[in-house]
């Protein structure tokens, strides 16, 4: 962890508190270092999170593109139609 600390203050739902503080105990560690590392695990799974959305637009814009290239002429000659029904 970084060797700079601050002191913040947080409010925990009750039920969070006390996992928490059986976590600490149960594995006999400082409630302030779990908290630090459940903090790390989310921070880093939040931008591979990102990171995969990002990806998998990109990727569907290809197949996006495909299906608007070969749907455009069908919905061209369903327009024509649909305007002869009305005019």
């Amino acid at each position: 962890m970084a060797e700079v600390q601050k002191d913040v203050s947080v409010r925990l739902d009750a039920d969070v508190l006390d996992r928490l503080q059986k976590y600490s105990d149960e594995n006999a560690c400082d409630v302030n270092w779990v908290i630090d590392v459940a903090l790390l695990n989310f921070f880093q799974s939040e931008s591979s999170f990102a990171a995969q959305l990002i990806h998998g637009y990109l990727y569907m814009a290809d197949i996006n593109e495909e299906m608007c290239d070969a749907f455009s002429i069908c919905e061209q000659e369903a327009d024509k139609k649909s305007c002869g029904y009305f005019n």
